[in-house]
Order: structure tokens, then C-alpha cells, then sequence
């Protein structure tokens, strides 16, 4: 019991009893001593407590008297106690504080103020020690505040802590705590510690930094010796290597054709044993690079072959593989238990083949991927570095070489073969120029030109053999070829032969290398029976037109002068008409005279010939514009022409004058007054296109379907032949008549094949 006056009321309560307790006794005896009967007996009694109250009043005066001087002097010493502690407490040289069971400030002094920059007005009765710590180390103080509670000694009376001034500014302080007796404060002391602090970590920091520096050179410095050892040895390995592939190098430049496929062989044992491999392989695609088989295998001692079982493996069935080997990447794998999931064919397969590693680069000639060169290691896993890699694709690029030069010998050697062959019995003359001059001709062209030996035409220009009508066109066809890399289309011309015939041909020219330089070949057709028989074919289809017109004005014409005929011959038979016999002998031959002209006519336009000359198509329509113009004039209608750049054509130009008129008519007829007809020319896809439109309503769709038939006419006074004859101008030309219409008018395209 620590209370002074809890402890000050138990020592009288003590001393009460007690002096109660003895005065009883003796009394009791004195008493029973001392009174000879009941009277003195009773006064004895009353003289007891009267006596015991005097007695224990004096003993309270005394005990009471004694407490309170003890007492004042205990105050004085106190309140100089008191005095002396609020002076060290105030110079104490430290921020020191009292903080009560709640945690709230209650004292606070000078050095605290100034620490933490609050007032005593601000902090005493009024701040918790909580609020001034920062929310890391809250829970720490808490912890020690509430277990000093119970035991004191149980927590460390001495440490670190992070406080929050009145800015905001966080500082580390190493607190002192210390309970007060008899009471449940503490005094609480702090110092700043916050320029020790950031100097210790500081220290601590270019400590470890040194240290972490001593480490980390001592470990580079070892890495380093390591590393020139590894690199010494690696720079051995290599040279040796690189040493190796020069000499298989050299040992390809000099083979033939037919030792390469030894020589592979004998690259891949070399490289096999060099660089400890199980396995060394080429696996090329097939034909149609669907499929890839292994041609060339080396397997060291106790190996067991692959290569009969590695044939016609679909690419299909190796995604992965086949992906990285388009993107022409390497392919190293040191476990091929751990390839990816996609590669799960992939490893299948190499496991069939007890594979632990493996290396694959691709077989690359120019841009085109021929298959891949593979190395394995069967007995123990293997890893290859990035530099034996790559030295590993100096031999791919090595054996795709030899490969690419055998492969280009045999299909020059077959090519040479196939296309002599094809060329002496190719029933087209066949001649390669090289600067303008012939280099080769076949058998076909000599024939041609009417020579007996091929040697008479090489080293001449092919231009003297060709019309001089037609040379300009045959040096664009060449420029085309040679220029631009392109091959041009067939085209009529004229030949020359060596006894001054002309025969009609078709060339092409075709762009060549020969010899590493650019050179053209040519291709010639004689033509001249077949352009014969299309000038016979022309003939009978004019003839079949004018049979059609024939039949037409037979009906339209001979059937009324028939009519007329036989009433003239039945009028010469009757009585009444013998005296005008004479003049109906006369009228009937007037009407066989009539018939013979018409029929001698109709024989004379199925001789009609066509003359087709190089000219200008806008040349024809520039003079024939003025006519057009004047007829369009007189109907109070227009006509424009827009004409494009064109090449010349093969034209009758009468022929194509009566096109152009019969267009025009229909067109000028089918508009209003004030109405426009265009006539347009341009190129379309190597075509000559002739187009006359018109604003005429259009024409229906069973017009448009009887378009071109003989006599067929929508006109009142109309024949029905200018479509006809349109139709067959154009068919002699080889062109073709399309027609688009609608309300708003009607376009008619003729379209001319350039020549």
C-alpha cells in the first residue's frame, strides 16, 4: 500500500487496538485487585473510562503532533524537492516530457518546445504522444505503452522512434522512459538524433557501397580470369574450326559436279568428329517442297542411322520447325525435353531418336530456303555457343552452294538438252539477238528467210529481214523487251526472204540473259497462208451479208416487179389487150432489165476486197469531222470529237469512213434538237477503243437484241443494213461492237486490237 495516508490511518487504527486491547486487560485486573466490593467496584469503572479516554487523547495529540511536524517537514523538503527537479527537469538539456496512462501530454518542457516547435499551451492536457509519432512506428509504441503498464521492466526503457514537429517534418529521436513511483506517469526524454542518424546511414551506405565494390570487383576479377581462360580456349576451338571449314571450303571449289555429293558427306564426318557431334545430316525439300527428306547422313561410332527413316516427313507435321526455319532463324535446343508445347511433334520426333540436343540452321541459296543442315548429340546433351553457331551456318551457306551448283549443272545440262530439242523441231522460227545481233537461230527461221545454212544469218541484224514498213514497230517491240523486262504480244508485220518475197509473219520477243548480259529472243510465225485463208473467210462472210441484203431486196424489191411481171404476161395473153401487146412486150423488158442490174449489183459487191493499211484512226475521223458537223448542223444538233493519244492501226479507210457515218446518222437521228453527239478515242488495255455516244432515249432491250440483223430497222424509211454493215466493217478489222444505253443516251464501242 503506497498511499502515505491510507498507511498514517492504519498505524493509528494499530496502535488504538492495541493500547484497547492491554488497557482492558489491566484494568480488569487492577480492578478486581483493588475494590473490596460492588460500589467501589462500580466507581473504579467509571474512573476506567474516564481515565482511558483522557489516556488514549493524549496518545492522539501525541501520535497526531508527531505526524503532522514529520508531515511539514516532509512538504518543505518536497516543495524543495519539487523546486530542484523542475529546475533539472527544465535544464535538463534534453525534450523531456510527463506523459499520464492516456498517453496525453501533461508536462512538457523548454527544450521540447523548441524540439518540436508547439507551445506548452499547445501540448499540455491537450496532445497525445500517439499523434506526434509517424504511422510506421505507431504500433511499436503502443505495444510498449501498454505493456510498461503492467510490467515495467518487461520493454526496453530505451529507444528509437520517429516524431512529427508541428511542419510536418519527421525526426528520428532516441527516447528514455522512466515510470514515476507511486503513479501511473512516465517521464519521457528525447534527443535528436536525426543528423546522427542520416550521418549513420550515410556511413552505412558508403560502407556497403565499398564493400559491395571489394565484392564486385574480387568477382569480376575472378569472372575475368575465368572468362580469358573460357575466351583462350573458345579462340583455340575457333581458329581450329574456322581453320576446318576453310579447307572443306576449298576442297567444294574444286569438285565437280558429280563428286559433290561425296564431298558432303566427307564435310559432315569431318565437322562430326571436330566437334564431337553423334549426328551430323542435310534434309532437303522434295520437288513440290511439300515433303522433306534426308539425303546426306554421318553418325559416329554406335550411332544408329536416321536417314531410312527419315523420308517424306510432311513439312505439315513440323509447324514449329518448318516456322522458324521460313523466318531463317537457327534453331538450338541444350534439352529437347524442354521444348516448347508447340513443338510437341517436333520433340516427339527427336525423342524417337533418343535426341538429347540439338542444332539446326537453315540451307539458304540467294533468298530461297532448300532445307536445313542439322547437328545432334545423342549420348550426352551439348550445348553450342552463338559464335559455333554461327560458324555452323558458314558450313549451311557452304553445302547450299554445292548443292545450288550441282543442282543448276544437271538443269542447265537438261535444259540445253530440252530446248535444243524443242527449238530445232519448234515449227515457229526461233532467233536470239545479243546487241542487235543474231547469236542463234533454229532451223525453222533459215527456212523462213530461204536460206540453206543457219551460219548465213548469225551476226546480222534481224531488222534486214523485217519490211521496212514495219521496222519501227519491231525496235519498240525489242526496246519493251530489253527496257522493261516485258514480253510483248504477237503482232503483224512483214518478212523479207533472201529472194525478195514478202511473206506475212507475227513476231513476239521475249527478254533473256545470255551470258550475263540482257538479250532478246524472237519468236516468228509465217502467217501468210493463214492470213490468206482469213482473207477468203472475210470474202465468204461478205458474201454471206450481201446473200442476206440479196434475199432482202428479193423481197422487198423483185417480189412486186415479179408481181408486176405476171399480170404484164397475163394482160399480153387476153384478146382486149392484142392491140397493146407491143407496149407490154416492152414494160416486161424493162422489168428484166431492172432484175439483171440488181443482180449484176449483188455480184459486184461480193468481189469487194478489203485494203488494210497502217494509218491513224484520228487522222480518219479528223476529216471526216466537217461532214458530220454540217449534218449535224442542219438538224440544229452538235458534234465534238475527243481523241486521245493512239498508236496507228491496220485500216480501210473507206471502210471505217462508212462506220463512223453510219454511227453518227443513227446517233444525230435518235437525239432531239440541241442534242450532243461525242465522239471519243483512247486506249484500254492494249486496245483501241472508238466510242460515239449519243442523248438519245436508249434503245429497248429487244432492240438491243436484234442489233446488227439484216433489214431489221426501228426507222420508218429505213433498210436495215447500215448495222449489218457496221458489224461486218468491223469483223474484217478483227475489232468487236459493244453497246451500253439507257434514258439518258446510247454508246457504241468498237474496239481495235493495237498492232
Amino acid at each position: 500500500m503506497k498511499n502515505p495516508y491510507l498507511q498514517f490511518a492504519l498505524r493509528i487504527s494499530i496502535i488504538y487496538a492495541i493500547f484497547g486491547v492491554l488497557w482492558l486487560t489491566l484494568s480488569d485486573y487492577l480492578i478486581h485487585l483493588l475494590a473490596d466490593n460492588q460500589e467501589q467496584m462500580m466507581r473504579v469503572y467509571t474512573y476506567r473510562g474516564w481515565f482511558f479516554i483522557a489516556i488514549t487523547s493524549f496518545l492522539l495529540y501525541f501520535i497526531l503532533h508527531r505526524d503532522l511536524q514529520v508531515r511539514e517537514r516532509s512538504e518543505k523538503a518536497l516543495r524543495e524537492s519539487e523546486d530542484k527537479y523542475r529546475t533539472v527537469f527544465e535544464t535538463t538539456g534534453s525534450a523531456t516530457m510527463i506523459v499520464e496512462e492516456d498517453t496525453i501530454i501533461s508536462l512538457a518542457n523548454a527544450e521540447f518546445e523548441k524540439l518540436f516547435g508547439y507551445t506548452k499551451k499547445e501540448l499540455e492536457g491537450k496532445k497525445s504522444l500517439i499523434e506526434l509519432v509517424i504511422e510506421d512506428d505507431l504500433e511499436k509504441l503502443k505495444e510498449y505503452h501498454r505493456v510498461r503498464m503492467i510490467y515495467p521492466n518487461a520493454v526496453p526503457s530505451n529507444y528509437e522512434l520517429r516524431l512529427i514537429d508541428k511542419q510536418g517534418k519527421v525526426k528520428d529521436v532516441l527516447v528514455t522512459v522512466a515510470m514515476i513511483p507511486w503513479t501511473k506517469k512516465r517521464v519521457v526524454s528525447l534527443w535528436d538524433i536525426t543528423e546522427r542518424k542520416q550521418l549513420d546511414n550515410a556511413l552505412k551506405k558508403q560502407h556497403d557501397h565499398l564493400d559491395e565494390l571489394v565484392k564486385e570487383r574480387t568477382a569480376e576479377l575472378r569472372q575475368e580470369i575465368i572468362e580469358r581462360k573460357r575466351a583462350e580456349q573458345e579462340l583455340k576451338y575457333r581458329f581450329e574450326f574456322e581453320k576446318l571449314i576453310t579447307t572443306i571450303s576449298t576442297k567444294f571449289i574444286n569438285l565437280a559436279p558429280s563428286e559433290i555429293d561425296i564431298g558432303i558427306e566427307n564435310a559432315l564426318g569431318e565437322i562430326g568428329q571436330f566437334a564431337n557431334m553423334d549426328r551430323c545430316y542435310v534434309i532437303l525439300f522434295s520437288e513440290k517442297r511439300t515433303k522433306l527428306n534426308n539425303i546426306y547422313e554421318w553418325c559416329a561410332d554406335g550411332i544408329e542411322p536416321q536417314m531410312v527413316k527419315l523420308q517424306g516427313i510432311s513439312i505439315d507435321d513440323l509447324p514449329w520447325l518448318m516456322g522458324k526455319l521460313y523466318r531463317l532463324e537457327n534453331i538450338s535446343c541444350f534439352r529437347v525435353i524442354d521444348l516448347p508445347p508447340e513443338a510437341y511433334a517436333e520433340r516427339e520426333l527427336l525423342l524417337d531418336q533418343n535426341v538429347k540436343s540439338m542444332v539446326a540452321v537453315p540451307l539458304i541459296y540467294g533468298k530461297l530456303l532448300l532445307g536445313f543442315l542439322g547437328f545432334q548429340a545423342v549420348r550426352a546433351e551439348k550445348n553450342w555457343s552463338g559464335e559455333i553457331i554461327a560458324l555452323l551456318k558458314i558450313v549451311g551457306e557452304i553445302v547450299a552452294n554445292a548443292l545450288e551448283h550441282k543442282w543448276a549443272e544437271q538443269t542447265l545440262r537438261e535444259s540445253e538438252e530440252r530446248y535444243r530439242g524443242m527449238v530445232d523441231l519448234s515449227p515457229e522460227a526461233i532467233a536470239v539477238l545479243s546487241e542487235g545481233k543474231i547469236v542463234f537461230v533454229n532451223n525453222t527461221a533459215a527456212k523462213l528467210t530461204g536460206l540453206n545454212s543457219l551460219g548465213d544469218m548469225i551476226g546480222k541484224p534481224l531488222l534486214e529481214y523485217v519490211h521496212q514498213d514495219y521496222r519501227k514497230i519491231a525496235n519498240e517491240q525489242a526496246w519493251q523487251a530489253l527496257e522493261k523486262g516485258r514480253t510483248t504480244p504477237f503482232i503483224e508485220m512483214r518478212w523479207i526472204r533472201n529472194d525478195e518475197t514478202v511473206r506475212d509473219v507475227e513476231a513476239a520477243v521475249v527478254p533473256l540473259t545470255l551470258s550475263g548480259k540482257p538479250a532478246v529472243q524472237v519468236v516468228v510465225r509465217d502467217i501468210t497462208e493463214r492470213k490468206q485463208l482469213e482473207q477468203e473467210m472475210a470474202r465468204l462472210d461478205r458474201l454471206n451479208l450481201v446473200g442476206e441484203m440479196a434475199a432482202g431486196i428479193a423481197h422487198e424489191v423483185r417480189n412486186p416487179m415479179t408481181t408486176v411481171r405476171g399480170f404484164l404476161q397475163l394482160f399480153r395473153g387476153k384478146k382486149e389487150f392484142a392491140q397493146s401487146r407491143e407496149y407490154l412486150d416492152m414494160m416486161i423488158n424493162e422489168l428484166d432489165m431492172a432484175n439483171s442490174i440488181i443482180s449484176e449489183y449483188l455480184a459486184l459487191a461480193k468481189n469487194k476486197a478489203v485494203n488494210l493499211e497502217v494509218q491513224s484512226l484520228n487522222s480518219i475521223i479528223e476529216a471526216l469531222f466537217p461532214l458530220v458537223q454540217a449534218d449535224a448542223m442542219l438538224a440544229d444538233k452538235y458534234v465534238q470529237i475527243e481523241l486521245g493519244d493512239i498508236p496507228d492501226l491496220f485500216l480501210d479507210k473507206k471502210e471505217i469512213n462508212q462506220l463512223m457515218l453510219n454511227f453518227v446518222r443513227n446517233g444525230l437521228e435518235a437525239m432531239s434538237a440541241g442534242g450532243c453527239l461525242t465522239i471519243r478515242t483512247f486506249l484500254d488495255d492494249e486496245a483501241v477503243v472508238l466510242a460515239v455516244q449519243d442523248q438519245g432515249r436508249g434503245m429497248e432491250p429487244e432492240v438491243l437484241n436484234k442489233l446488227g440483223t439484216p433489214f431489221f430497222t426501228t426507222k420508218d424509211n429505213g433498210t436495215g443494213l447500215g448495222m449489218a454493215v457496221c458489224y461486218s466493217i468491223a469483223a474484217r478489222h478483227k475489232a468487236t461492237i459493244n453497246v451500253q444505253t439507257s434514258p439518258q443516251g446510247t454508246t457504241f464501242f468498237v474496239r481495235f486490237k493495237c498492232v
